[in-house]
């Protein structure tokens, strides 16, 4: 289980924009289908039968909720309100597999992703992180619950 946080982190990186000009597949796609190889690796070593679950819930957790400034979640509740949303609802994307510790892992996910992306937009210790960084640090913080089972 200790290989989903780093999977989760290099595929949420490779979901964002224009990452790949070689890849033919949608960019969104890396991180939208991230659910299969969690969904395999947590199906092979917790002996768990959710694949297709962990397949649905971080389908809807990345595509269906979103942070952009178009997103309607962004119009609805503000800019910062939608960074904790989004870290919540990605970590709970976890339920299938980690059942209520999926709890902890939103709680995590949520504080992650607002410190991540406060830090990218307005900066913090005289810089701000790019956001290559917010990406792939939060596909890793977002799932780190899965270091414990």
């Amino acid at each position: 289980m200790i290989i989903i946080p780093i999977i989760s982190g290099l595929l949420n990186r490779a979901g964002g924009t224009d990452q790949w000009k070689w890849s033919k597949l949608v960019q969104k796609w890396w991180r939208w289908l991230m659910g299969i190889p969690i969904g395999i690796l947590a199906c092979i070593s917790l002996h768990t039968y959710t694949p297709l679950f962990c397949i649905l819930t971080y389908f809807l957790a990345t595509n269906c909720s979103g942070y952009g400034e178009n997103h309607i979640f962004r119009k609805w509740f503000g800019r910062d309100a939608t960074f904790l949303i989004y870290g919540f609802l990605f970590g709970l994307a976890s339920l299938p597999v980690l059942g209520w510790q999926a709890i902890t892992q939103a709680i995590i996910g949520s504080a992650s992703f607002y410190f991540l992306m406060i830090w990218s937009n307005d900066g913090y210790f005289g810089h701000k992180l790019r956001h290559c960084y917010v990406e792939m640090i939060f596909g890793f913080l977002g799932t780190i619950m899965y270091f414990l089972r």
